[in-house]
């Protein structure tokens, strides 16, 4: 039995991984199952063959959302038709005054030409999500002008594109970001939960604070509500044994009735929040 045949149950990206790994180089006998599969034919283009792979951009172009196609074209100067499912390589660069109208064309003078930042084009260059990323990260993550970077903010709020602003949030300004924190506590709730944990900050406070300021309501599961209560109240380490501790003395009820109001959860009782941390709890080894 060949390899590729053996390894075919652990999945494409597996194989994609193992190419670059093990094999470190093409796979060619494992190359028809990887191209099936739009993720790892994406790793396997970056990380292995390190070129455009026309044999897996049909399942490429499949993918969901626009982040691995936008680093696909970047990476292989390539332009993706969402029309017809296809990418196309972009013509040779010619610096032509006319043509240098898009955030897309200049950040590629500044990469290919400039070869640094060129900070006359930015203004243009921030108007796109992706493409403001991808500058940034071409000029060794550098920030924006603090007037600049206040312009990609709205830009990334308008587009409604959450992953660039955790890039840029993550990668660039190696930080928390204010001002792109309103959008993501209450449009991108996955994301800021993400935002949060790295910088070690309160997810439901400031979920609350922001959909309070901009007058909007914010959906929580009881689960979500349960898990920042134990994290505030009961402690992430011995939580099991400190919350039979709070319940052994009687005041698990005033606790979490102190803890609703100051949240202003109206809508969940004390004894609801109780029985949903008992059920969180019996079924939670460990607190990351």
């Amino acid at each position: 039995m060949r390899l590729a045949e053996a390894l075919a149950d652990i999945g494409s990206v597996w194989m994609a991984r193992y190419a670059r790994d093990v094999i470190k180089g093409p796979w060619p006998e494992a190359e028809d199952a990887i191209a099936e599969c739009g993720l790892a034919s994406y790793w396997y283009a970056l990380d292995v063959i390190g070129k455009r792979w026309q044999k897996g951009e049909p399942a490429i172009a499949q993918l969901s959302g626009d982040g691995a196609r936008s680093y696909y074209c970047h990476a292989f100067n390539l332009t993706f038709d969402p029309a017809t499912g296809t990418f196309t390589d972009l013509p040779a660069l010619r610096v032509i005054e006319s043509e240098l109208s898009t955030p897309q064309a200049l950040a590629r003078v500044a990469r290919d030409v400039i070869k640094g930042p060129w900070p006359e084009a930015e203004p243009t260059i921030v108007e796109d999500p992706a493409t403001a990323y991808f500058y940034a990260s071409d000029t060794s993550m550098r920030r924006y002008p603090p007037d600049l970077e206040k312009k990609l903010a709205k830009v990334f709020c308008a587009s409604n594109q959450p992953t660039w602003a955790m890039l840029y949030a993550f990668h660039v300004v190696k930080g928390r970001w204010k001002e792109i924190e309103p959008y993501l506590a209450r449009s991108a709730l996955v994301h800021f939960d993400k935002y949060c944990k790295k910088y070690g900050l309160s997810y439901t406070m400031l979920t609350r604070k922001y959909c309070n300021q901009l007058g909007e309501g914010v959906v929580e599961s009881m689960t979500d509500i349960a898990a920042n209560f134990v994290e505030q109240e009961v402690g992430r380490h011995d939580f099991r044994v400190n919350w039979q501790l709070i319940k052994s003395k009687g005041k698990a009820h005033e606790l979490c009735r102190r803890w609703l109001e100051r949240w202003g959860l109206d809508n969940v009782t004390p004894m609801q929040l109780i029985a949903e941390v008992d059920t969180l709890i019996s079924h939670t080894r460990g607190w990351r």
